[in-house]
């Protein structure tokens, strides 16, 4: 089996503008991950990827790709709440490590 793929010179490029709409929307989404992330941890709460999925699918996300919503997003999402994670954790240790030097002094 084979397949003939048939480019033409006057195809549609994808756009600047839609590139930047789209980089928009992916910032809007990290910074709402961060916040989701922030108030459960305020309530000492562990942040999970469910969690924060559903969440998300609750809010009404201006921009979303039709059709697919804030599914279409989800390696998108995934990967802030990963980024964002590994920043609490790090963080986490950092001051454990602080507090056991502080207690051997």
């Amino acid at each position: 089996m084979s397949i003939v793929i048939v480019c033409f010179p006057g195809a549609p490029q994808v756009s600047q503008e839609a590139l930047q709409r789209e980089a928009e929307l992916e910032r809007q989404i990290d910074m709402k991950v961060e916040e989701i992330i922030e108030t459960m941890r305020s309530r000492n709460e562990d942040p999970d990827l469910l969690y924060v999925l559903k969440f998300l699918a609750a809010e009404e996300i201006p921009g979303l790709p039709p059709g697919g919503g804030i599914t279409s997003k989800r390696d998108c999402i995934i990967s802030s709440y990963q980024k964002h994670i590994m920043a609490v954790k790090s963080q986490e240790a950092m001051t454990v490590i602080e507090e056991s030097e502080e207690d051997s002094k």
